[in-house]
């Protein structure tokens, strides 16, 4: 058999694909416990350390149309509204962030903050949260800021 190569027209379509498909009904939720997170964490695991600071928020993601990131490999960019409280009555400490279907069904990823854990105590605290989904090699990256 000789293998085909598929070119970038096809990686574009391709990616579109699986973000209608797969990725458009997902969200991302924040996690206020610190969990030992990785590909086994149980789901109600995360649906029990889902955060609750006062104006919680389950971030609904908005995904770009897939692109040619700088370094010439495509990906798709998801972003999400800005989480911050709306005052200091419920604080968290926010560990990682999650991946789940929009009605908890499943969990597709999850990730533990490198700088963790990051304070949601009053309305000064924020998280912003863009996602980037690289289809060759099937990773998928969450930038904190």
């Amino acid at each position: 058999m000789d293998p085909l190569i598929f070119s970038q027209a096809f990686d574009l379509a391709l990616s579109a694909e699986v973000v209608a498909g797969v990725l458009m009904p997902v969200k991302l939720v924040l996690i206020k416990t610190n969990l030992a997170l990785d590909r086994n964490t149980a789901l109600a695991d995360v649906v029990a350390a889902k955060a609750d600071y006062t104006g919680a928020i389950e971030g609904v993601i908005t995904w770009l149309a897939p692109s040619i990131a700088d370094d010439g490999s495509i990906e798709v960019v998801g972003t999400v509204p800005e989480y911050r409280p709306t005052d200091a009555v419920t604080p968290n400490q926010i560990y990682g962030c999650a991946l789940l279907t929009a009605l908890d069904a499943a969990l597709y990823a999850v990730c533990s903050f490198a700088d963790g854990p990051l304070p949601m105590e009053s309305a000064l605290n924020s998280i912003l949260a863009t996602l980037r989904y690289k289809p060759e090699g099937g990773s998928m990256v969450v930038t904190i800021s």
